[in-house]
């Protein structure tokens, strides 16, 4: 069970790095590599090739948000498990 977690949280967190950016006003999405050649505005930040509007982070990207459902729901499905298994660990087996 400690394994699938983590494989979850591993795909979330690798969903969550790769967001990239977004253009608040035509909605186009760049990866953070593609932020990286697109030009600055004055103050440094990247801005849209379509409409040279400021990019701002990818906070919604899909992805992530599907990660942290899925990894949700694997909680709230393992719950009864873990209960279970903290409940054995206290039993004491005479000998």
């Amino acid at each position: 069970m400690h394994g699938v977690v983590k494989d979850v949280e591993k795909k979330m967190n690798k969903d969550a790095d790769t967001k990239g950016y977004v253009c608040p006003y035509c909605q186009k999405r760049f990866s953070i590599l593609d932020a990286m050649s697109v030009a600055r505005d004055e103050m440094g930040l990247f801005v849209c090739d379509r409409c040279n509007t400021t990019l701002v982070d990818d906070d919604d990207s899909a992805e992530v948000k599907t990660s942290q459902e899925r990894l949700g729901r694997l909680m709230e499905q393992m719950k009864k498990i873990i209960d279970m298994l903290k409940m054995i660990d206290e039993i004491v087996v005479p000998v």
